[in-house]
């Protein structure tokens, strides 16, 4: 079986059999971060490791000696987003040293700062359309890219790449001073994954 969504709550081999099924390709979406902790401290579900390599698609593979089951999947894909509180986080990535945390990019949103009115524009368009009509232009620049016989490469212009190193170099100083074990691994981890 075929399927895109890979549920969070999975054991570690069904997620790889899942991902090696969709050709290596697959999207985890929790809204409960929690699912994903959970899973993990299950005594067949963390495939954390399948996470640290799948962000560097690095071949993932397994043999179940039941059926003489070979799973290979050469080049995996996986992408994850999740949402929850920063609690959730420190459940799911307790410390640095796996490297999980530096595989993972984290936006925090604000808080709003008062009481929204939902009634207030009722004719309002609503979430549904709005991202109708997003991945119908991001299907469109898909169909493209799809139409290419070559790769797609791109270039920083000079005064890009003096941007992206200031930017990177001061956040890496800043983990070193914090002397946080482990930070300035995200920081080389997308600094190298951004090149």
């Amino acid at each position: 079986m075929k399927f895109l969504f890979i549920p969070a709550n999975s054991s570690a081999t069904g997620t790889f059999e899942l991902l090696a099924n969709n050709d290596g390709a697959g999207l985890i979406f929790e809204t409960e971060e929690d699912t994903l902790a959970q899973t993990f401290k299950s005594e067949y579900g963390n495939y954390s490791d399948g996470f640290r390599k799948a962000f560097h698609h690095e071949p993932i593979s397994y043999y179940r000696r039941t059926d003489s089951e070979y799973v290979d999947i050469p080049c995996p894909k996986l992408s994850t987003v999740l949402t929850g509180t920063p609690d959730q986080v420190l459940a799911l990535m307790p410390d640095l040293q796996n490297g999980l945390f530096s595989r993972f990019m984290f936006y925090q949103m604000d808080r709003q700062k008062q009481w929204r009115d939902v009634f207030a524009n009722p004719m309002e368009e609503g979430l549904d359309s709005v991202f109708d009509r997003l991945g119908q232009q991001f299907k469109g620049f898909y169909d493209t890219l799809e139409m290419r016989t070559e790769g797609v490469q791109i270039s920083l212009q000079k005064e890009q790449t003096l941007q992206f190193h200031d930017f990177f170099s001061m956040q890496y100083d800043k983990f070193l001073f914090l002397k946080k074990k482990g930070l300035e691994a995200s920081v080389l981890r997308f600094r190298a994954y951004l090149l």
